[in-house]
């Protein structure tokens, strides 16, 4: 988060290209590149991983010879003999890329085969400038060298902009758009082999030849709302692919059940998604989770589910997890997309669980969440990469919430509540510059003890506590911008 990168020789931001072990749940925020000879943005599996749950969002990109790819390969060098990866819950969100002209590589979407293709993957205000300048070539599929993971292994794409082989549950939304620097004869968009793949308010700019996005066995597929730059209609071409769209106003439910639930590290947890009909003909929706425990790969039993229908999510607890993980379930029907949450409470937690997070702060309230674990090294904040130098023996290895540093002057009061399981304490650690917040009566103590962080000043953070029953807890806000924000503990 907050990083400038550049890469000389190589790729900018590469995930995966060495990895035997799983992946998930990484996040890449507010990110300026400004050069690469290979790519900017690029996800790979080469030898069996699976890498799930990336997301990357407000990066800016120039300079580059691939814009983005992703690519499943059979490498398969690690020592256990490793079969072939999957890459899957991928988001792309408020991203601008411009190529270089030489070497220049199409952004690309690659899957090992129709077994192993990358699957649930949104592009939402994602807008790619190529430099173009090419002749048509066919639509035939290129070479591919599936040991190799850099933009070159693959040979040059048919489509100037996006080239999308064995994939399925692609979903481009937004204002998306791909265009050239210099007119290119190609189409804007090949997608070859695979299903679910969908545009919807996407701008190509036109083809100097004659189509600008074509499909190849792929069903279905969806082009809707969708313009060439100047505004007139995208020429289409569909070879053994059916078109099927959500009917406009279509829309869907999702819940998740239990709401929370306890398992014992090395057990199993069971949760059910449910899905209902809102209005129109949703069509399948697909599904994904993120923010099960670290090494856990969860399943569905039904993936995807007709709208209302359901579908019975496994999440395996390894051994040596424990603490309070906030499981959410996303449910995808064309352009659609609604998440449900749960918790799922591991390990020596005392039948402790904190569920229900709300935050009256709309702008900042995506950056909070349910953590496990308090210690030295956690970073405090959603928004920030402040890390904690001293936490108070009373509170290590509690569960907590990471705020949002932004939302420190916001005012609303409750600014947040949760629900608690049980009986606890509720530490709430406050800036000493400001010290108590005026909503905390005398049944707030004064513990004596604090909190310190890393930020270049470094910050110490002073511990209020209060007990409250099992049921809701509601806490004022913080309501100054001339200091850090609040922490909250729960033991």
């Amino acid at each position: 988060m907050n990083a400038t990168l550049r890469a000389g020789c190589c790729n900018a931001l590469m995930f995966g290209s060495e990895t035997c072990s799983n992946f998930t749940d990484y996040n890449f925020d507010t990110i300026t590149i400004t050069g690469a000879s290979k790519s900017g943005l690029g996800l790979v599996s080469m030898d069996g991983a699976t890498i799930s749950d990336v997301h990357y969002r407000n990066i800016n990109v120039t300079n580059v010879a691939s814009p983005v790819m992703q690519k499943i390969g059979t490498r398969k060098r690690c020592g256990d003999s490793p079969g072939v990866g999957h890459i899957n819950n991928i988001t792309y969100d408020d991203i601008t890329i411009a190529g270089k002209s030489s070497p220049q590589f199409s952004p690309t979407i690659w899957g090992a085969d129709t077994s192993h293709e990358p699957s649930n993957v949104t592009f939402n205000n994602v807008k790619i400038t190529v430099p173009g300048g090419h002749a048509n070539i066919g639509t035939g599929v290129p070479s591919n060298n599936s040991t190799d993971y850099n933009p070159n292994s693959i040979g040059t794409r048919p489509a100037y902009g996006w080239y999308i082989h064995n994939a399925n549950n692609i979903h481009f939304t937004g204002g998306s758009r791909v265009e050239v620097s210099s007119g290119d004869a190609r189409p804007a968009v090949i997608a070859d082999t695979g299903s679910q793949v969908t545009f919807d308010g996407f701008q190509a700019e036109r083809s100097t030849g004659s189509t600008d996005v074509v499909f190849q066995t792929v069903n279905p597929f969806c082009v809707q709302n969708s313009t060439n730059t100047a505004g007139g209609a995208l020429r289409v071409t569909a070879t053994g692919s059916t078109q099927s769209c959500p009917s406009q106003g279509s829309d869907f439910s999702i819940g998740i059940s239990p709401a929370s639930q306890t398992v014992s590290a090395g057990g199993t947890a069971k949760f059910t998604v449910s899905t209902s009909v809102v209005s129109g003909t949703p069509g399948n929706v697909s599904l994904s989770v993120s923010g099960a425990p670290s090494g856990s790969t969860p399943t569905f039993s039904v993936n995807p589910v007709a709208a209302g229908g359901s579908s019975v999510l496994t999440i395996p607890v390894p051994s040596n997890a424990s603490g309070s993980f906030a499981i959410a379930v996303t449910g995808t029907a064309g352009t659609t997309t609604h998440t449900a949450t749960a918790t799922l409470a591991v390990g020596t937690t005392g039948g402790l669980v904190i569920s229900g997070l709300s935050v009256a702060d709309s702008a900042n309230a995506a950056d909070w969440s349910i953590q496990s674990n308090l210690r030295v090294g956690s970073v405090q904040y959603g928004d920030r990469t402040f890390t904690l130098t001293a936490v108070p023996s009373a509170l290590n290895g509690a569960q907590w919430i990471r705020t949002a540093n932004d939302s420190k002057g916001a005012t609303a009061d409750p600014l947040v509540t949760f629900t608690i399981s049980t009986s606890a304490t509720v530490a709430v650690a406050v800036d000493t510059r400001i010290g108590r917040r005026p909503w905390m009566d005398s049944s707030w103590v004064d513990t004596g003890t604090s909190l310190k962080n890393n930020e270049s000043t470094p910050r110490t953070f002073e511990v209020f506590t209060r007990t409250f029953p099992a049921g809701q807890v509601a806490l004022g806000p913080n309501g100054s911008t001339g200091s850090s924000n609040y922490v909250i503990v729960v033991f």
